[in-house]
């Protein structure tokens, strides 16, 4: 396991810059994302890598910007 915690960025910082910078491989087992409100577009971000299994919070009351996920 390699927990991290830093913040991901949408041009810069993004999920696979930051993963890259680790020993972990293209294909592994699992990834959650808590973002407060913009999980889904940090994961839609997310091309380099492909986890067996994704976590992403749901959080009905933060407004995701009009955006139908």
């Amino acid at each position: 396991m390699i927990p991290l915690h830093q913040f991901v960025g949408f041009k810069k910082n993004t999920l696979d810059e930051i993963l890259s910078k680790t020993p972990i491989p293209k294909r592994f087992d699992f990834i959650s994302i808590d973002i407060d409100g913009r999980d889904y577009p940090m994961w839609e971000r997310l091309v380099n890598y492909l986890p067996k299994v994704v976590c992403l919070k749901f959080n009905p009351t933060i407004a995701t910007g009009g955006r139908d996920l």
